[in-house]
């Protein structure tokens, strides 16, 4: 850390303090010892660090380095005005007196914090100990425009500063501070609302290139100039980093690791000293994160993740592995295996079936008897067994038909048995995939049953009984058999078949909720009544009717 003092008299002096800043610690040992993991395997993976009484692979703590370079701080106003230059100088005295610039990266960064209302304004320079000199950014002859660098506020002059932003300069950025300003990479600014560039690190408009060859000890100076009037801003610090690497008077710390541990997650199962076992639920990236705590205090993290291959599935696309097969011979395939393996029967009517490995993945089986089995596939590389079951299937018979009773105003119906394995089954009557069908006319109707690329025909011949219901309208209760009752014939085709008798004057004489045909009305006079005969899916019917003897 640069220090700067001013005191009374306005003389400044400068100090250097060395801070030790915590480093990131090495994770590189941090992970697992394979790849490619099957469900639900058991995986360790090892997590461990540098212990101040032992030493162990893991997160090593990483060397830290006091960084060559200067810094000049202190509000500085930039005032406008036709040339107006903004000039100082850091004193470099901490590399041996030889040493020279030998390529660009010797050079980390130049950094300035600044804040103006119109880059247009504004040429910035740096000049090396010999006086080799290279433009940071030009915007004056270059097209700034009215672009704020930083947080200003744009006025004639005199209000006082804005908020700085940092604007770095080195040979490994992407953009210039100029293409930035053409590309549009802006930020908003806070107290005025108008387009700053995005405060980061740009190239120079000069290659550190320039610099090979000159003296890294002397004289490094900044120069900021103003070009035009009414706008103004403020340069707050600049600095210039060199790489530590390269000086050989560099002193350098190491951090030292005091504790770590893992994120809590569900699926670990267990810990040791050095690592954690965890069981993945499911395929898939599976992230777990180790963290370490350095004696500076700070906390640091890394993420391992583990890659779960896809389960073993005997058939693509298939939740449960099980098949219908027709005929006695299947093909198997193994989808999501590493390294194959084969396959063994478990259960199933042929105790003896004719296994047939055709590549690492695909066997054919063959069987004698039809019906369920079991195989299990012996997997060469996870260490899981899968059970496929197969249901060996006959091509489809019928077996019966049955008819079900049936009156021209009801419904009946038409059933088949099958046996074997069915695909589709098609109706004359336009009803496909069902086993029975409903009818109401008398036709000869045809199934079509199919499967395992055979199909079966069968004509079934319906005929009605007779249900035609006609209604008396007299009736004699004398004892000569001749109409001595209220018939209806063919009423009793109906499970429905209520019926109401009234006198002349609608009195209920007589009620049947399922009537029989037994009603003689002996015990009524002579005389004109009338009834109401309610049928299933009929509407009732009234009329009239005499009683004489």
């Amino acid at each position: 850390v640069w220090v700067t003092m001013t005191d009374e008299q306005g003389i400044i002096s400068f100090n250097t303090i060395n801070v030790l800043v915590s480093t990131t610690p090495n994770f590189s040992a941090s992970g697992t010892l394979e790849t490619g993991f099957c469900g639900g395997e058991e995986i360790f993976l090892t997590g461990q660090y540098d212990d101040p009484t032992e030493t162990i692979s893991g997160a090593d703590a990483s060397l830290g380095t006091f960084y060559a370079g200067g810094i000049v701080a202190g509000q500085t106003y930039l005032p406008d005005g036709s040339g107006e230059s903004y000039t100082t100088t850091i004193e470099i005295s901490s590399f041996p007196p030889d040493q020279l610039i030998e390529n660009p990266g010797d050079i980390i960064e130049i950094c300035m914090n600044i804040e103006h209302s119109y880059l247009g304004d504004l040429q910035a320079y740096l000049t090396c100990p010999d006086g080799t000199t290279i433009t940071l950014f030009e915007g004056y002859q270059n097209g700034g425009g009215g672009t704020y660098l930083g947080d200003p506020i744009d006025d004639f002059g005199g209000e006082g500063p804005g908020e700085g932003w940092d604007y770095c300069f080195n040979d490994e950025a992407d953009m210039t501070l100029m293409d930035a300003n053409a590309n549009g990479v802006f930020t908003t600014s806070t107290i005025e609302g108008g387009n700053s560039i995005t405060p980061g690190t740009y190239l120079p408009e000069d290659s550190f290139d320039d610099f090979i060859g000159c003296p890294i000890n002397g004289d490094w100076t900044i120069t900021i100039t103003d070009n035009l009037g009414i706008d103004d801003g403020y340069i707050f610090e600049w600095s210039i980093l060199f790489d530590p690497t390269i000086n050989p008077n560099v002193e350098d710390y190491l951090p030292i690791i005091i504790d770590a541990w893992w994120e809590q997650d569900n699926t670990i199962i267990s810990g040791t000293e050095t690592g954690i076992y965890v069981v993945p639920d499911g395929p898939g990236p599976h992230d777990y994160t180790f963290f370490v705590e350095d004696n500076f205090g700070c906390v640091y993290d890394t993420t391992i993740t583990v890659e779960v291959l896809p389960p073993l599935d005997v058939w693509a696309a298939v939740e449960e592995p099980y098949q219908d097969v027709c005929g006695l011979l299947v093909d198997m395939d193994m989808q999501n295996t590493v390294e194959g393996g084969y396959w063994n029967y478990f259960s199933g009517p042929d105790p003896d079936p004719v296994i047939t490995e055709l590549s690492m993945t695909e066997a054919t089986i063959e069987v004698t008897a039809y019906g369920e089995y079991v195989f299990v596939w012996i997997d060469n590389y996870c260490e899981q067994d899968v059970f496929a079951t197969v249901n060996f299937i006959d091509s489809p018979h019928i077996l019966d038909v049955n008819i079900g009773p049936f009156c021209p105003d009801e419904e009946s119906s038409i059933s088949i048995m099958v046996e074997g394995g069915w695909e589709s089954i098609e109706w004359s009557n336009g009803e496909s995939d069902v086993l029975g069908i409903l009818v109401d006319s008398t036709a000869t109707y045809i199934v079509e049953v199919s499967g395992c690329g055979v199909t079966e025909m069968e004509m079934i011949d319906f005929e009605t009984f007779d249900c035609v219901v006609t209604y008396p309208n007299v009736i004699s209760p004398n004892g000569d058999q001749w109409n001595n009752a209220l018939i209806f014939p063919n009423v009793q085709q109906y499970s429905t078949r209520d019926l109401k008798v009234f006198d002349r004057w609608g009195v209920l004489v007589f009620h049947a909720p399922v009537y029989d045909n037994g009603w003689d009305g002996d015990e009524l006079p002579e005389g004109t009544y009338w009834y109401i005969l309610t049928l299933e899916g009929q509407d009732p019917v009234k009329k009239h009717f005499t009683i004489v003897r």
